[in-house]
């Protein structure tokens, strides 16, 4: 890229690339080629490592990883999920235990997923484990039954 194009590559390409190695499993190498690059790396490059040892199952990686994250926001909880949910998954039940803890102890909360549709020009949210609004029961029923032609039910919406 440099040599052949004369681009410097930015954080946005060491990312990406980060993210190429990690998902073919190269995590080494993607934690090498972190350290070697020539401007220190944003949370971006971290989390892609971090989301790569935690499919692959590299717990000691992704402390380390998770750990830098951590001093770069300090306050994003994704990172200590992340953390937590790698432990558990090789059965450290202490140490996700302690990661959980730490958040709390941070005051720490986990933001619940949401999604949205679009029905007639209305948007439509729905945060995960809120089944609340009205129209809610009528989604989640259609979906149940495996019903996702939106267009022909006119009245399962409430407006």
């Amino acid at each position: 890229m440099s040599e052949i194009y004369g681009l410097a590559p930015r954080l946005d390409h060491y990312s990406c690339m980060v993210d190429l190695l990690g998902r073919s499993g190269h995590l080494n190498d993607a934690y090498e080629m972190i350290k070697r690059m020539p401007m220190e790396p944003n949370s971006g490059v971290w989390g892609a490592l971090l989301c790569a040892c935690r499919v692959f199952g590299n717990t000691e990686l992704g402390k380390e990883v998770a750990e830098r994250l951590i001093d770069l926001e300090p306050l994003d909880s994704r990172n200590y999920i992340m953390l937590s949910n790698m432990y558990s998954a090789a059965g450290m039940w202490k140490e996700a235990l302690e990661v959980r803890t730490l958040m709390k102890e941070r005051d720490l909360i986990r933001t619940p997923g949401c999604s949205f549709i679009e029905h007639r020009n209305e948007i439509h949210g729905f945060v995960v484990g809120n089944q609340s609004p009205p129209e809610s029961k009528k989604v989640y029923k259609r979906l149940e039954l495996g019903r996702t032609d939106w267009e022909d039910s006119s009245s399962w919406f409430c407006s």
